[in-house]
């Protein structure tokens, strides 16, 4: 007996050492862009995730913060090798689910995903962005499977969704229509009607990570809402599209609104979001309105009767913004988290200096400090990339009906909607900036390379209790 499990376990052992050797490359390869910038890549946000604990008020929720505090201890650096690692498992991990493919090919499948895609450059910025996507895919992996993983997998799944849900309330508004949507692909298209134990702790999970995130912004600020700033930035988006001015002028006369004493400063804005952040450094309307704690939730009842007053030109912006974002396949050159940072009162190099002071030279000497960074940024690859794999997702799914694959179809689905999903809830209630959907736009070539991989490697996988 000694010598069959002698025999048995000798094939984990190495299977278990290969992967480990494998690990290390693809690491590396899902943090190049950090290695060779020399520093973690920083943008104007990210001075609230460095500053924490002092950061608790800001409008942001301090969960991924106290992350980066408490890796941060040993270095910031350290905090991009996790994103790094977390990728690069995420990814095996997926692709196992669907594909029964040797390691090495697993790891090449990685590696060219890696390659065609900005994860490398999502997992080196200090943002929690990054999370956005990977809470998709773990959606989709708790969900679409028709067999549930280990429990111990599924508890990591689980995690990760409820990580990225409270790093950024955005992601809930996303996740949590997307869990109910792949449940009824799973049930219609995949042909599984049986959720599982995992599916049903999601959908148990989403509205709890609502509810901590509402106890934590109490707790902070003494305000129970789900996502502070929230009312402040709809009403800006408002105010930027000029459909704020004239619903003030119309009822200021009968309404007590105290916006109203600002008519004419917001009709004179020329500039996206500066009812947010103000302009040549003067305090934003929003701040001297106290608009971002909102506590009386004049904001938010403000912004809902401007909308009601003008539901078609609303629907218009929110349209044109949701095409804007899925159009944004990669950051300009000029965007803010790619070039260097200024140093003004509490910015990111003032954190760093306080709060990490050694790390300060390594900070000035990065290749986004010294304007070398956007010189090795391909955007113009990450363009034709991004477009053939928009291109190539529908072609799969289409091959994938015809091939009665089921379970290819509902990842192929799933994917598109998580990808429209986003960009509706990041264009309709926020401005369209490229990051929110490069976020999820890797994920195409994701569902394609599984999709090249199960056809010669994998069986399709049936239903239980299926013919």
């Amino acid at each position: 007996m000694s010598r069959v499990r002698a025999h048995q376990v000798r094939p984990t052992v190495i299977n278990a050492c290969a992967g480990l050797l494998l690990l290390m490359p693809l690491a590396i390869l899902a943090s190049w862009p950090a290695i060779l910038n020399g520093f973690p890549i920083l943008y104007d946000d990210s001075n609230v995730y460095v500053g924490f604990p002092k950061t608790l008020g800001a409008p942001y929720p301090p969960f991924y913060s106290a992350v980066v505090w408490t890796i941060g201890l040993i270095d910031l650096r350290a905090v991009i090798a996790v994103q790094a690692m977390i990728v690069v498992l995420m990814l095996a991990f997926a692709m196992t689910r669907f594909i029964p493919a040797p390691a090495p090919v697993i790891a090449l499948a990685v590696a060219a995903l890696l390659v065609l895609t900005q994860l490398p450059w999502l997992a080196s910025w200090l943002t929690p962005d990054l999370l956005g996507g990977f809470g998709g895919l773990a959606v989709m992996l708790l969900t679409l499977p028709p067999k549930p993983a280990h429990p111990w997998a599924s508890a990591v799944l689980l995690a990760v969704v409820a990580f990225a849900c409270l790093a950024a309330t955005a992601n809930l508004l996303v996740l949590l229509p997307f869990a109910l949507f792949c449940v009824a692909v799973r049930r219609l298209v995949a042909g599984s009607p049986d959720l599982g134990r995992a599916a049903w702790a999601l959908l148990a999970l989403l509205p709890l990570c609502a509810a901590i995130s509402i106890a934590a912004n109490y707790v902070i600020s003494d305000n129970a809402t789900l996502a502070k700033g929230s009312s402040a930035r709809l009403f800006s988006k408002l105010a930027d599209n000029r459909l704020a001015q004239p619903y003030l002028a119309e009822h200021c006369a009968t309404d007590r609104i105290p916006a109203c004493a600002h008519l004419s400063e917001l009709e004179s804005f020329d500039e996206a979001e500066q009812f947010l952040w103000g302009k040549d450094g003067a305090p934003s309307l929003a701040r001297r309105l106290d608009a971002w704690d909102d506590r009386s939730g004049e904001y938010a009842q403000l912004s809902r009767r401007v909308i009601l007053a003008y539901p078609g030109e609303a629907g218009h912006i929110a349209w044109r913004d949701t095409i804007i974002l899925l159009r944004g396949l990669t950051f300009e050159k000029q965007s803010r988290e790619l070039i260097p940072l200024a140093a003004p009162k509490g910015s990111v190099r003032g954190r760093i200096a306080t709060r990490h002071p050694k790390m300060l030279p390594a900070f000035l000497d990065a290749r986004q400090q010294q304007d070398t960074l956007r010189a090795i940024y391909p955007d113009r690859f990450y363009i034709l990339s991004t477009l053939a794999s928009y291109i190539l997702l529908p072609l799969v799914l289409v091959v994938a009906l015809i091939r009665r694959d089921r379970l290819l179809a509902a990842i192929c689905i799933a994917t598109l909607a998580l990808l429209l999903g986003s960009a509706a809830v990041h264009g309709g209630l926020s401005s369209p900036v490229a990051r929110y959907n490069i976020k999820v736009s890797w994920l195409p070539w994701w569902a394609v390379i599984v999709a090249l991989l199960r056809w010669p490697y994998g069986q399709r996988v049936r239903p239980a209790g299926g013919r």
